[in-house]
């Protein structure tokens, strides 16, 4: 808990409030993910198989 705590304040290299860290480092992980799947449907992965990369 202390390590979540620690990244979200301070994981974007700057002190910033627990909820704006967490915020922050929510939606680049949720960018990640849009660009992870993105880039299956341009490789043409199959379906299953990114649902099981994913999951």
């Amino acid at each position: 808990m202390s390590l979540a705590h620690l990244i979200a304040c301070t994981g974007c290299g700057e002190t910033m409030s627990f909820e704006d860290g967490y915020a922050y480092i929510y939606s680049h992980i949720q960018e990640e993910r849009l660009r992870f799947i993105y880039q299956c449907g341009a490789r043409h992965v199959l379906f299953e198989e990114v649902m099981a990369l994913v999951a």
